[in-house]
């Protein structure tokens, strides 16, 4: 009893009753990561915004966070006061580049001390002073942004990876590991709060004012630097309301947005706020020490009964008190789901799961592609600029979507995927199977059977590309097929020196497209990079990809329990033509 009693003492975090779900992003003196031009399938890098273009850019996260919550922006022209809060119940202050006035931090204390909810983001090393200014509103709180920048201990300095613990804050209990990009630290102070996230390992240095633009140092262990568990996202009370500050504004780029745990960490922030404190500003301490108080009585009886001398009793008492924590642990967990679920969405929208349980190619990694230009970081990426969401999903999981995306199959599925994976179909849902002749030990042909398409192990197709009986363009850019896999069974949708290397299968109410010319969507043939402006032939490359996908998901009904969203959720390039399919009826596995 007094090791379920301490569990709870020390790890119950109530989520609170639910708000009305107004959240507010404040564009007001922040020229980093905006939220209101479109990610879409024209606008790259130029012209500049603050960064890199459309990659530092937080319009997806705004998008999808829409889709759940009522979302509203405070425009620079608007000051922050309290008639403009008085319209949300979240407000979010991300990246600013410019300090905010004393009226304008004195309405955001008192927006907090009457119930609101606070979202700080901010970055490494004060860089564009973010944290000088983010200070401004927090000191007053108790803690503060460090101006530092935390490596890791281990192999690589850039190696920064989080696995929620089993006692986890309800803000990350249904989030995935997640990798860091390069984040601050965060000096607790005074403050009463929690570690929402304290990670271990790490290593902190300064900024570098004199070399760097970003202020980004050279990982290297110095006489100055911190080393140990640093805290990066810090939760607390206010007044009435809550509190978080997170330390990374990368991982919520769009260049970063799927990658597992992103998203997810950002909607566990959101929900978190969007609530309210249950038993007051002191309730929780009050009910912690209450709780502690009986814990410590309950020891001390048991203690007190089996008798300070007896041999057996010490370590039958600490197992029982271990059990008793680890029953109170997982209970309390329990709790903490169920007062405060994954959030049901308020509009529509479309959600395309990239399969990692089967896929094997190589994705991008914090904002940068890895596998030496024969990944698919840029085509993982390039899906939101369809108007879609894009999430890394394993095992059955991936099917919550509708539409699943694999790229470089090789690992074999089990029964139970191939079961689901044909009900999915089936039910109005969509694979696109994305394989190239590199991937020598390719398990695409599991995925394919069950619906009477295959890519037969032989001779690299190549060629120049021409459309097949179905095909999202009537006329393919000119591009020439060097490592391409031959397709067998379906419609051609696309061939390659007059070879087969794309074709759709039915199945249902859904479809089935495998695509053995993935080679062009590599790394290398998509730019390497969004940190610059595409060249025009690698432009209509990502024109052709885009409409290879628009014509994908055209082909299933539903795809899951998402409801597809309206045309209008995707923004057209007008350079691009409707999918065209001739008069050739699709043949209908058996």
């Amino acid at each position: 009893a007094a090791g379920f009693a301490a569990a709870w003492a020390l790890h119950y975090a109530p989520p609170g009753p639910r708000k009305d779900g107004r959240v507010m992003f404040v564009e007001r003196k922040s020229q980093w990561e905006p939220t209101d031009r479109p990610y879409d399938t024209r606008w790259y890098v130029e012209p500049r915004v603050f960064e890199e273009g459309s990659g530092y850019n937080y319009y997806v996260i705004y998008d999808w966070l829409s889709r759940y919550y009522e979302t509203s922006r405070l425009m620079p022209e608007q000051k922050i006061d309290r008639a403009a809060l008085s319209q949300c119940d979240v407000l979010v202050i991300k990246t600013p580049t410019e300090r905010y006035t004393p009226d304008e931090i004195a309405a955001v204390h008192e927006f907090v001390r009457s119930g609101g909810g606070l979202l700080l983001i901010g970055d490494h090393t004060n860089y564009a002073r973010s944290g000088t200014i983010i200070n401004d509103i927090v000191r007053p709180m108790g803690f503060v942004y460090r101006p530092d920048l935390l490596f890791s201990l281990g192999e690589s300095a850039y190696e920064q990876r989080y696995a929620p613990p089993w006692a986890a804050h309800p803000i990350v209990q249904h989030m995935p590991p997640m990798d860091f990009a390069v984040s601050c630290s965060i000096d607790p102070g005074r403050s009463l709060g929690r570690a929402v996230i304290r990670s271990g390992g790490l290593f902190n240095m300064g900024p570098d004012h004199y070399h760097s633009d970003n202020f980004h140092p050279v990982p290297q262990h110095v006489p100055e630097m911190r080393y140990g568990a640093f805290v990066q996202v810090w939760t607390t009370t206010f007044g009435l309301g809550r509190v978080t500050a997170f330390t990374d504004s990368t991982i919520f780029s769009n260049f970063c947005l799927p990658q597992e745990g992103k998203a997810d960490i950002m909607f566990g922030m959101i929900e978190w706020l969007n609530r309210s404190e249950p038993w007051g500003p002191w309730g929780r301490w009050s009910f912690r020490l209450g709780v502690l108080l009986a814990a410590a009585g309950l020891a001390g009886g048991a203690i007190a009964l089996a008798g300070l001398r007896a041999g057996l009793a010490r370590p039958l008492l600490l197992a029982a008190a271990i059990s008793g924590w680890a029953v109170g642990v997982e209970s309390l967990a329990a709790a903490q789901r169920a007062g405060m679920p994954r959030p049901e969405p308020r509009r529509s929208f479309t959600l395309a799961a990239v399969d990692r349980g089967i896929g094997e190619a190589a994705l991008s990694k914090g904002p940068y592609t890895t596998g030496e230009g024969r990944g698919f970081g840029l085509a993982e990426q390039w899906i939101q600029r369809l108007g879609w969401f894009v999430a890394r999903r394993h095992g059955l999981d991936v099917f919550d979507s509708n539409i699943v995306i694999v790229f470089h199959p090789g690992r074999a599925p089990d029964d139970a995927y191939i079961e689901r994976l044909r009900q999915f179909v089936s039910e109005g849902g969509v694979v696109v199977v994305i394989d190239s002749a590199d991937n020598t030990d390719s398990t695409a042909n599991s995925l394919l059977w069950p619906f009477r398409l295959s890519m037969p192990s032989a001779a690299a197709q190549t060629g120049e590309l021409t459309p097949g009986e179905a095909s999202p363009l009537p006329v393919w850019p000119a591009d020439r097929l060097e490592q391409g896999r031959r397709v067998e069974g379906g419609t051609v949708v696309l061939r390659a020196g007059g070879q087969p290397v794309a074709a759709l299968a039915r199945h249902g109410r859904g479809a089935v497209l495998a695509v053995g010319c993935g080679e062009l969507f590599q790394d290398a043939r998509m730019g390497e990079t969004w940190m610059e402006e595409p060249a025009r032939e690698v432009r209509a490359r990502f024109d052709a990809y885009f409409a290879l996908l628009r014509f994908a998901l055209a082909l299933g009904s539903s795809g899951g329990p998402t409801p597809l969203a309206p045309p209008s959720d995707a923004p057209l390039d007008e350079r691009e033509h409707p999918p065209m399919v001739r008069e050739q009826p699709l043949e209908e596995p058996r």
